[in-house]
């Protein structure tokens, strides 16, 4: 689903992962991230961010 006419960042990661749920996005040292667990953990940060009340704007630190 894209937002307006530019699509953004997690536009792009949800149809990756839809395509290439299994294979390797991201490695970093011996750990290995596929397209589909990064787009459920950007969704969890998503969901925990709104809960916790963080509206559009609004600066975090994530780390």
């Amino acid at each position: 689903m894209m937002h307006g006419a530019v699509p953004l960042l997690h536009d792009y990661l949800t149809h990756s992962a839809s395509r290439l749920g299994g294979k390797v996005a991201l490695v970093c040292g011996n750990q290995r991230v596929t397209y589909g667990d990064l787009d459920m953990r950007s969704n969890a940060i998503a969901h925990n961010l709104t809960e916790a009340g963080i509206t559009r704007g609004d600066r975090v630190v994530i780390f």
